[in-house]
């Protein structure tokens, strides 16, 4: 085209002027290369065509001589933004880009000197915009007015060149992203044939190029239980869809990768050409997710089943942030509940105290203890007592969490006070049963020399009064010891199966006198009889003492009440109510009083041996200490209740009988002195000098002939040696060197058949119990009096 209209042009020219850089006019002239007068016909009729094609050409022309353009059209005036007259003037090279000058002012010479051949080239123009212009250029070298000079055009090539460059960056890049895509991508025809696979492609699922290409893609990797999945997404890629789906895919070897296909439908105009498959393999993630989806599943059942409560809160504002279902168990709040809480609402003063003064040295960065108990209160007010393991970090946002495990430690504090409480009585129970032990060894002695003193002396006589004080002071601490016995459950008893009911009838009458005027007795009697085994004499003492108490509690007057029932005894109420009985069924006798009542240090310490609340001389601190060992001695609870202004009320729970039995005491009339002597020899073993001195001189006021050993090691000597032949031993339990009953033991090894009785100051249940005594052996308590110690003595040889 381009050269076609240089020629076009070249014989324009040799019928028109030039003037002033516009072709105006007609002329002849000759081509000096030809040596030829230019005369085409018809030139003159198509001058004025020609004039207006040049002038309206959307190409530039110009032409070029001695450094000057002579001529330019309006569109090269429109390339270099100036005027022909500015074009004229100036240095044409100057609107060459400066890159490009050399090389078309070279080009130029060349042509002008007839080196070089008319062809196009491209190179960049300056535009006074500052913008710059691709364009290509032909010229053609001619003589005008008998010099050699330069006819050419000028095409703008910009935005041909710039959408080739585009054209190529975007190829390139496309070929270095497919090339380089960490994503297997695989090109597909309309078909759903493969026509291009990059190397990742290659890399993930192991098929070469030559491999994969012209192979339906669901051939080449669709596993068999997904058939079908990848045809269908053929036909929506081809209706135009972008396909996104999870799914499975099969490499060459047959091993099954997770993958996310992505699947762009490619256009070539305004046509659907083939579909963009990109394969993003997430085999680690979907493996790493399962995983992790198992390790939170097996989390989240451990966390909502472990024991404990689990729960998580922002250390700023102690915002509950997670809960388990242990922690809506215990305290009964609700999960939407707790997350509206914070966690002071969870604990008492005490607690709440203890948790801000946490928070606040964690806030000014210091350690805290990471395990510590609140007490706290349930959303129905009841309180509990809760151990906390705490782990501190940072979340997410960079905020202090805590992380909490909480044990509901409520009954093991119970019971662990409970405990402690038990082991102090039996600690206390086990000392005033000691001092209670020597003590009736003393007044063994007192009593016995007393008695003596007494049947020797009539009244009126030296010393007969004194010795009836000597007794009678010395009947009164023996009534003491059996407190202090009773207490530490070493109190010889003797228990009958009794009804509780005709009982407290019974005794109601004498007690009404000892609660005086001010005090109401009310009886609430269960409607039938209630058989219980104890020892009457001591269910009486436990009333009046509980009476007594109450009465006390009550100095403006008030009510007592007496009621009794039946009670079936659960595992879970023992438990929870801290009773330390087994289950079954239980007789229970309540006190209540409506006195002054007692605050919680007053109720761990009631029960001690000596505490009292009474003023000095107003009461030995023994009386519900005696309460409490009577009743543990016959395999009973008692529980107290009471709040300050609002009385007391004292449970006690005793085994239940079937029916009515008989006297199970050891009780008989004692005999006359005379029928009570004896010649036999008997062998008392005692270490204490009194109670050896007094049982001989007692055995040997009845005519009996006795032999002394103060331990067990030398008793047994006097034994084995058969000098003189003994009829009875009569010895202590507890002795130096051996104690009695293996005294006794290794005795009887030589000696069958011969007959022991032991004394001690604890019962025969007590020492039976402790694997002492063995069960069905003679045992005398002490304190004694000289003819028990005889009928004791005749009873057992003659027996």
């Amino acid at each position: 085209m381009l050269r076609h209209l240089f020629r076009r042009i070249h014989y324009g020219l040799a019928v028109l002027t030039l003037e002033q850089n516009r072709i105006c006019g007609k002329r002849r002239d000759r081509d000096m290369d030809q040596g030829n007068t230019l005369q085409p016909p018809g030139l003159e009729a198509e001058a004025g065509l020609f004039a207006t094609l040049v002038e309206n050409s959307l190409v530039g022309v110009y032409l070029f001589q001695d450094g000057k353009m002579l001529y330019v059209n309006p569109t090269f005036e429109r390339f270099l933004g100036t005027s022909a007259q500015e074009i004229s003037r100036s240095n044409i090279f100057q609107f060459i880009h400066p890159e490009d000058r050399e090389m078309v002012m070279a080009r130029a010479q060349s042509r002008l000197e007839g080196r070089l051949e008319p062809e196009p080239y491209v190179f960049r123009i300056l535009h006074p915009t500052g913008g710059v212009r691709w364009v290509v250029l032909l010229a053609e070298r001619i003589l005008y007015k008998g010099r050699p000079a330069l006819l050419g055009n000028l095409m703008d090539m910009t935005e041909l060149i710039e959408a080739k460059q585009e054209s190529d960056q975007i190829r390139s890049l496309f070929e270095g992203l497919f090339e380089g895509m960490p994503d297997a991508i695989a090109i597909l025809d309309q078909e759903g044939r493969v026509t291009q696979i990059n190397p990742a492609f290659e890399a993930l699922f192991g098929y070469s190029p030559e491999e994969a290409v012209g192979r339906f893609i669901w051939d080449l990797i669709e596993t068999q239980d997904r058939a079908g999945e990848g045809r269908e997404n053929q036909k929506r890629g081809m209706a135009g869809q972008t396909v996104r789906m999870e799914t499975q895919r099969r490499k060459k070897d047959g091993s099954i990768l997770d993958v996310i296909i992505t699947g762009y439908p490619m256009k070539s105009g305004d046509e659907i050409c083939g579909i963009y498959a990109i394969y993003q393999d997430v085999t680690d993630q979907k493996r790493a997710q399962r995983s992790l989806e198992q390790a939170e599943t097996r989390y989240k059942q451990l966390v909502e089943q472990v024991p404990a409560g689990v729960y998580e809160i922002d250390v700023a504002t102690a915002r509950f942030l997670t809960v388990n279902n242990y922690m809506v168990r215990v305290f009964g709040y609700s999960r939407e509940e707790f997350l509206s809480m914070t966690g002071y609402d969870l604990w008492t003063d005490e607690g709440k105290e203890i948790l801000r003064q946490r928070i606040q040295r964690i806030l000014q960065g210091f350690e805290v203890p990471q395990v510590v108990e609140y007490p706290g209160r349930t959303k129905d007010g009841r309180e509990v007592w809760a151990r906390l393991y705490s782990h501190f970090s940072k979340n997410e946002e960079g905020r202090p969490v805590a992380r909490v495990v909480l044990l509901d430690v409520t009954e093991q504090r119970r019971l662990q006070q409970e405990f402690l409480q038990a082991q102090k009585m039996e600690a206390v129970g086990r000392l005033a049963g000691g001092v209670a032990h020597d003590i009736n060894n003393a007044l063994t002695s007192v009593l016995g020399y007393a008695d003596i003193i007494l049947n020797t002396t009539k009244p009126g006589e030296p010393f007969h009064e004194e010795a009836r004080e000597i007794k009678e002071g010395a009947l009164r601490a023996a009534s003491i010891t059996s407190q202090l016995l009773a207490f530490s459950r070493k109190q010889l008893i003797r228990p009958k199966v009794i009804d509780l009911n005709a009982l407290l009838q019974n005794f109601t009458r004498m007690l009404a006198p000892l609660l005086g005027e001010d005090v109401r007795l009310i009886t609430m009697l269960f409607p039938r009889p209630i058989w219980i085994k104890v020892d009457p004499t001591q269910m009486e003492q436990v009333i009046l003492n509980l009476a007594i108490n109450a009465r006390d509690a009550m100095p403006k007057g008030g009510k007592l009440l007496l009621q009794t029932d039946l009670f079936c005894l659960e595992e879970s109420y023992a438990k929870s109510h801290l009773v330390s009985l087994p289950p079954g069924p239980y007789a229970r006798l309540s006190v209540s009083d409506t006195g002054l009542g007692m605050d919680q240090k007053t109720l761990e310490q009631i029960f001690e041996p000596f505490f009292t609340t009474k003023e000095m001389g107003r009461g030995t601190g023994l009386g519900l200490s005696t309460v409490y060992g009577i009743i543990k001695q016959n395999r009973g609870d008692i529980r107290v209740y009471s709040e300050p202004g609002q009385g007391s009320t004292f449970k006690i729970y005793l085994p239940l009988e079937p029916e009515e039995g008989s006297v199970l005491g050891r009780g008989t009339e004692i005999a006359s002195e005379d029928s009570l002597a004896g010649t036999e020899t008997i062998l008392v073993v005692e270490d204490s000098d009194q109670v050896r001195k007094l049982v001989r001189t007692t055995l040997e006021r009845f005519g009996y002939k006795v032999i002394e050993a103060a331990d067990g090691k030398a008793a047994l000597g006097l034994l084995q040696k058969g000098q003189p032949q003994v009829d009875l031993v009569i010895t202590d339990v507890v002795l130096p060197e051996m104690d009695g009953p293996e005294m006794a033991r290794r005795a009887k090894e030589h000696i069958p058949g011969l007959k022991v009785i032991f004394m001690s100051g604890y019962t025969g249940e007590f020492m039976v119990e402790r694997g002492v005594l063995k069960s069905g052996l003679e045992l005398i308590e002490k304190p004694f009096s000289p003819v028990a110690l005889v009928y004791k003595v005749r009873r057992m040889l003659d027996g």
